[in-house]
């Protein structure tokens, strides 16, 4: 079932029941916010219509449709050998485990059916396919166009990084890294902020700059995040699989190993809150008059600070506190914006206010 949403003098949607209990359960719709099923004109209190978001330590689970066919059951036959759920397909309808399926076999179905295929490239995409569902499920926001998502995903190991391998190639002020194995501290610092964090920083935002600032309707910034976290993980595919194939193999097997581990797991999840930092200012330079573009290049300056800073340090404790920081940074971050966009009404509007 699809609900229309109002609150602050706008409406949204519609949406479907889960989505908007899920943002209602973690108040990023007020209370005072109307609903309305679509194809209807009856507009009610949004905690008259939603389950509590309280649950009960224990509640007492009322008979429905779907629960009455399995009541109905009387042999022990029908319990150990569902053929009538079989043959009727009703489990085709269960969203979760058609997305368990496929997480848990499409390496296994992968490898056999494709076994000449790039196996450090299958591997980098499947885990920053992981981290983009992850990441979508909980930041999505009511006006996330999943296919923006998409595209952020994709442009930017696509486009941006074969871009910025062109430009460093043709021009030299551009190959600041090699300023990372000067053995003075403050040249190599200088190479890791301004000739890796920047310039990487930059391949990452240039997808969010073009869906934010080419949108028709106001992007919130909190929606940016999103966009600028799916471009992270987008480069961290490239960078894990170049990593993986040429740098890590050097540091033996067991240390190889575990560089792989990192270039799949944290290290792509770092790079899309790197990203999410600047997309944040970007999104937020959009509802700001005067000064647009120095808030975005704020937000570049910090993702580069942070990204450089870590991988000075990358190894040592202070990279770790670095990398705690750049989360919880953004976390507040998107906790203020939220509260924010509430206040200031700046998320899509629809029309149709009750």
């Amino acid at each position: 079932m699809r609900y229309f949403l109002s609150y602050n003098s706008h409406t949204y949607g519609p949406y479907l029941q889960r989505e908007i209990l899920d943002w209602w359960k973690v108040r990023q719709i007020p209370d005072h916010a109307l609903i309305c099923k679509v194809g209807s004109e009856d507009w009610q209190p949004i905690s008259s219509v939603m389950p509590s978001r309280a649950f009960p330590a224990s509640k007492k689970i009322l008979p429905s449709k779907r629960n009455q066919s399995h009541a109905a059951i009387s042999s022990p036959l029908d319990w150990l050998v569902p053929w009538r759920i079989v043959v009727s397909f009703e489990w085709l309808n269960e969203a979760g485990l058609i997305a368990l399926l496929l997480i848990g076999l499409s390496p296994i179905i992968f490898v056999t059916f494709f076994p000449h295929f790039n196996a450090y490239w299958t591997v980098s995409v499947y885990f920053s396919i992981l981290w983009a569902l992850f990441l979508y499920h909980f930041f999505k926001t009511p006006d996330t166009r999943f296919l923006a998502c998409i595209a952020a995903f994709l442009f930017t190991p696509l486009f941006s990084v074969a871009t910025l391998l062109e430009a460093q190639e043709h021009f030299p002020l551009l190959q600041l890294d090699a300023a990372t194995e000067s053995s003075e501290f403050g040249t190599r610092f200088a190479g890791y902020v301004c000739g890796v964090g920047f310039s990487e920083e930059i391949c990452k935002v240039a997808v969010v700059l073009l869906i934010v600032w080419r949108s028709r309707q106001p992007v919130a910034p909190s929606t940016a995040v999103l966009y600028g976290m799916m471009s992270g993980l987008g480069f961290g595919i490239f960078e894990g699989v170049f990593y993986q194939q040429f740098v890590n193999p050097g540091a033996g097997i067991e240390a190889g190993y575990l560089l792989n581990i990192l270039r799949l797991t944290s290290l792509p999840f770092l790079h899309s809150m790197w990203t999410g930092l600047a997309a944040y200012f970007i999104g937020t330079a959009r509802f700001i008059d005067n000064g647009r573009w120095i808030c975005s290049l704020m937000g570049l300056l910090l993702a580069a600070v942070l990204h450089g800073t870590y991988d000075q340090f990358s190894g040592a404790w202070l990279g770790v506190v670095v990398s705690i920081c750049s989360v919880v940074l953004l976390l507040i971050y998107l906790f203020n914006c939220r509260q924010l966009e509430n206040s200031l009404q700046i998320t899509n509007d629809i029309p149709a206010n009750p």
